[in-house]
């Protein structure tokens, strides 16, 4: 049950989509339909399906109304038609000026009032709601800075690497884009800390994939020589090849 209702939730989060839940609902509801199974079965099924609305119902109605309304008018027949013997049995009172409802009448006539309310409740915590038009674009205004054009780096091609290597990517293979990347990030997360950058350079988790080396110093040689300015002080730079060279595992730093 509390995996349905996280699912639910999911749609509201576009985690989800909402073609892909509905076809889930509408396996719940006609499982609820079949014959030859126990009542109890069917009732599950039916509780699960309308248990889940307060989550989901809303945005259900705005994108599938018709389906949504399709499977309410099913369960609806069919809690129009199930036994109810039982109900006098459960019951705790005899008499009582509160009404004791059987569960899924009550559960169907709370979900009857929320759809009359247009789903809308107040009691679930939506924290999703806060982003709805936080990826909207900004407009743009005469102090709005974007990033300059740049000219691609470029050091070497897969000639240039050992033959008993990994390939280096061509220069239009979307793997170099990535990779390269991947190393720009690594360099801007570890641009105060020399050591830990050349650490993370050479234990890149994709480094057999590529000829890393070679990777590597045609990124660090990109930024240095990046116009109007390199991403941050030049210094940095120098000691990183210094630290890669103290490795011994970058034969190509040594002879550069």
């Amino acid at each position: 049950l509390f995996q349905v209702i996280f699912f639910s939730d999911l749609v509201n989060c576009r985690v989800i989509t909402v073609d892909s839940f509905v076809d889930f609902l509408g396996d719940l509801i006609n499982s609820a339909s079949q014959t030859g199974i126990p009542q109890v079965r069917r009732d599950w099924f039916v509780y699960v399906f309308l248990h889940c609305l307060p989550w989901v119902g809303q945005e259900l109605a705005e994108k599938n109304e018709e389906q949504l309304s399709a499977m309410l008018d099913i369960v609806e027949s069919y809690l129009q038609s199930r036994n109810k013997e039982h109900v006098k049995i459960l019951q705790v009172w005899m008499k009582s000026i509160h009404e004791q409802e059987e569960y899924l009448d009550c559960l169907w006539a709370q979900i009857v009032k929320l759809r009359s309310d247009k789903w809308k409740e107040k009691f679930i915590t939506r924290h999703y709601v806060a982003f709805d038009g936080t990826f909207e674009p900004p407009p743009h205004t005469t102090s709005s800075i974007y990033p300059l054009p740049s000219v691609v780096f470029r050091f070497f091609d897969y000639a240039d690497c050992p033959d008993d290597g990994p390939v280096l990517p061509g220069a239009h293979s979307i793997e170099r884009f990535l990779v390269e990347e991947e190393l720009r990030w690594i360099l801007d997360q570890e641009k105060t800390n020399r050591k830990k950058c050349a650490s993370r350079l050479l234990e890149y988790d994709k480094r057999t994939l590529v000829p890393i080396n070679y990777v590597i110093l045609e990124v660090i040689f990109s930024q240095l020589f990046h116009l109007p300015e390199a991403p941050t002080r030049l210094i940095f730079y120098g000691s990183l090849l210094i630290e890669l060279c103290k490795t011994k595992s970058m034969p190509q730093v040594n002879k550069f």
